[in-house]
C-alpha cells in the first residue's frame, strides 16, 4: 500500500541536454520539485522554457542517448523506474501522458479504437474484446461523436482536435496516478475544450489522480490548479501558489512571458476594396471512402459540402467551427493536398489576367503557383524533416525565389527573427527545439516564400500570447504591405476578434453563419456559433 505521506513523484536535480554537434543545448538545468498524492500543478512558462522537454523526461519518453543526454534523479512511488521494463510498466498504468502534438502519439498503422483498448489490455489486464468495448465507451466520455464508427477509423482519418480527445483517452482509460498534460486543448475548440476540461475535473474528483498540466495560457490553470511552477530557460524561477502567480502577471511582471489570455488589441482595419476578389471559391467539395475492416464498402462520406466564399487581397478570413468540422479539410482542398470532388477555386496571380483555376490545372503549372500560395500546418512535427536543420529548411523554401549564396543564410536569420526566434536556432534539428519554436519556424518557412495567400491551420495555437501577438503583428505589416492575404483556421475566438475581418462558420462541412467579425461575435444567428462564443473560456 502506497505510504500517502511520501511524494508521488520526487525531481532531483535534474538536467537534460540535447546534442548539437559542435553546440550542445541544455534544456532542463538542475530542476527540483515534488508533486504529491492528488496535487494539480501548472508548469507554465514561454515557449522554449523547458516545460515540454521537463513534461517528456519524467517517463522518459526523451531521445535515446547520445541524442538527449538525462542527468538526476525521478523517483515515482519512492521508485526509480531504471530498465526498460520498468519504465514500460509505468507508462499508462501508473503516469497517463496527453501530447502536444497528437498525430506523433498515435500509431498511423493501428485504428484509433486498437489503440485505445491496447493500453488497458496492457496494464488492466482486460481480456482484448472487453478492451475493445471499453475503448468505445472512452471514446464517447471524451465527447467524441458516433465513437464506434471513430474506433474503426485511422489517426489520418481525423480531424486535429478529434486525435487530441483520442489521446486523451488512452492516456485517462487505466486511471493513472499521475496525468501528464501538455498542451491538451490547444487543438480543441471551445466548446470541447470545456467539455474535456470539465470531463478531467470530473475523473480526478472521481480518482484522485495527481496532475501535471503544461501550458502557456494561465487561464487553464485558474481554478483547476493549486500550484504552479515557472520556467525560465530550462530552469524552475518560480514555484508558489497558482493564484500568485496570476497576481504577478495581473501586475505586468511578467508579461514579457505569459498573459492570462484576455489582453485587448486594436481591430484590424477593413482591407482595401478591390473589384479583383484574389481568391474565389465556389462549391466546394470534398469526399472521403467509408470503410469497414480492409474493404471500402461503405458508402463515400461528404466531409466539406457546397463551400462558397470570396477573399480579397489584404484581407483575413477567418474560419472557425467544432472538431471535426471539415476546417483542415477546407485547407488542404484549396491547396489541392486533398483533391476535391466538386467545385471551383480561382486565383487572380495578375492583376487584369485571367484567373487560374485551381483545380483544373495539372501538376507542372500546380508547383509553377505554389509560391504563391503558403501554408502552416496543424503539427508543426509532421511537417519538419527531422533529419534537415532549420537552417536547410528556410533555405530551402527561400530557393523557390532563386536567392543563392549568403543571401540565403542572411534572409533566413531575417525571418527567424521577425518570428521570435535567433541566429542560434538556425542549426538545430526539430526534435532540439520546442514545439511552439518548431510552429515558429513553420511560419517563417511559409513566409518565406512570399506568398499571396497564407493559410494557417490552428497555427498560433500552440504559441504563447506574446509570441503570438508578435507574429500576427508581422502578419498584420505584411498584409498592408504586401497585400497578404490570410484564411486563419483556429478556435481561438480571441485571435479571430483581434486580427480577421470576416469570420465563416462551419459546420458538418457546410457554412451556417459568416459576416464581418464584429456582426457575427455580437448577433450570432447559428446555433454552432452560439454555442462556440458560450463555450470560449
Amino acid at each position: 500500500m502506497a505510504d500517502e505521506a511520501k511524494p508521488l513523484l520526487e525531481v532531483r536535480n535534474l538536467t537534460v541536454t540535447f546534442d548539437g554537434g559542435d553546440r550542445s543545448v541544455r534544456a532542463v538545468d538542475q530542476v527540483t520539485f515534488e508533486v504529491a498524492r492528488g496535487e494539480r500543478i501548472a508548469l507554465v512558462g514561454a515557449s522554449g522554457s523547458g516545460k515540454t522537454t521537463l513534461a517528456l523526461a519524467i517517463p522518459r519518453l526523451l531521445p535515446a542517448e547520445p541524442a538527449c543526454t538525462l542527468t538526476g534523479s525521478i523517483l515515482l512511488d519512492g521508485r526509480a523506474l531504471s530498465t526498460e521494463a520498468e519504465l514500460r510498466a509505468a507508462r499508462g498504468r501508473d503516469i497517463g501522458v496527453v501530447y502536444q502534438d497528437p498525430m506523433a502519439a498515435l500509431d498511423p498503422l493501428m485504428r484509433v479504437g486498437d489503440q485505445v483498448a491496447e493500453a488497458l489490455t496492457a496494464h488492466a489486464n482486460i481480456a482484448p474484446d472487453a478492451a475493445r468495448a471499453q475503448a468505445v465507451r472512452w471514446l464517447s466520455r471524451v465527447g467524441i461523436p458516433d465513437p464506434e464508427r471513430v474506433a474503426r477509423a485511422w489517426p489520418f482519418e481525423l480531424s486535429g482536435g478529434m486525435r487530441q480527445r483520442v489521446v486523451i483517452a488512452m492516456a485517462i482509460a487505466c486511471r493513472p496516478a499521475l496525468l501528464i498534460l501538455d498542451e491538451p486543448t490547444t487543438s480543441l475548440d471551445s466548446v470541447t475544450q470545456a467539455h474535456v476540461l470539465e470531463l478531467l475535473d470530473e475523473l480526478r474528483a472521481e480518482f484522485t489522480f495527481a496532475m501535471i498540466l503544461v501550458t502557456h495560457d494561465l487561464a487553464l490553470a485558474r481554478g483547476r490548479c493549486e500550484r504552479a511552477i515557472r520556467m525560465s530557460g530550462g530552469r524552475i524561477v518560480d514555484d508558489g501558489p497558482v493564484e500568485a502567480i496570476l497576481d504577478e502577471v495581473a501586475r505586468g511582471r511578467m508579461r514579457s512571458e505569459l498573459v492570462l489570455g484576455d489582453a485587448k488589441r486594436e481591430r484590424p482595419e477593413p482591407a482595401p476594396t478591390n473589384p479583383e476578389p484574389l481568391l474565389v471559391v465556389r462549391d466546394l467539395a470534398v469526399e472521403v471512402p467509408g470503410r469497414r475492416g480492409f474493404v471500402r464498402r461503405a458508402p463515400c462520406r461528404r466531409v466539406l459540402d457546397g463551400v462558397s466564399f470570396e477573399l480579397n487581397p489584404a484581407e483575413t478570413l477567418a474560419v472557425v467551427g467544432g472538431s471535426g468540422a471539415g476546417k483542415t479539410t477546407l485547407a488542404r482542398a484549396l491547396l489541392r493536398l486533398v483533391e476535391p470532388c466538386a467545385g471551383q477555386v480561382t486565383l487572380q496571380r495578375v492583376p487584369r489576367e485571367a484567373p487560374l483555376d485551381l483545380l483544373e490545372l495539372d501538376p507542372t503549372n500546380l508547383r509553377r503557383v505554389r509560391p504563391d500560395l503558403g501554408i502552416v500546418f496543424q503539427d508543426p512535427s509532421a511537417s519538419l524533416d527531422p533529419r534537415r536543420s532549420v537552417r536547410e529548411t528556410l533555405h530551402e523554401a527561400l530557393s523557390v525565389r532563386d536567392r543563392t549564396g549568403r543571401v540565403l543564410d542572411d534572409e533566413a536569420r531575417a525571418w527567424l527573427e521577425s518570428v521570435g526566434l535567433s541566429a542560434d536556432h538556425l542549426d538545430r534539428l526539430p526534435h532540439q527545439i520546442s514545439g511552439g519554436e518548431r510552429q515558429r519556424v513553420c511560419i517563417a518557412r511559409a513566409l518565406a516564400t512570399k506568398p499571396r495567400l497564407l493559410v494557417l491551420d490552428e497555427a498560433l495555437s500552440s504559441l504563447d500570447g506574446p509570441v503570438r501577438d508578435e507574429i500576427l503583428d508581422l502578419l498584420e505589416r505584411l498584409r498592408r504591405e504586401r497585400a497578404l492575404a490570410c484564411i486563419l483556421i483556429t478556435h481561438d475566438l480571441r485571435t479571430v476578434e483581434r486580427f480577421a475581418e470576416r469570420v465563416a462558420v462551419l459546420d458538418a462541412g457546410r457554412f451556417v453563419e459568416s459576416g464581418p467579425t464584429a456582426r457575427v461575435f455580437a448577433d450570432p444567428r447559428a446555433e454552432a456559433t452560439r454555442a462556440l462564443l458560450a463555450a470560449r473560456l
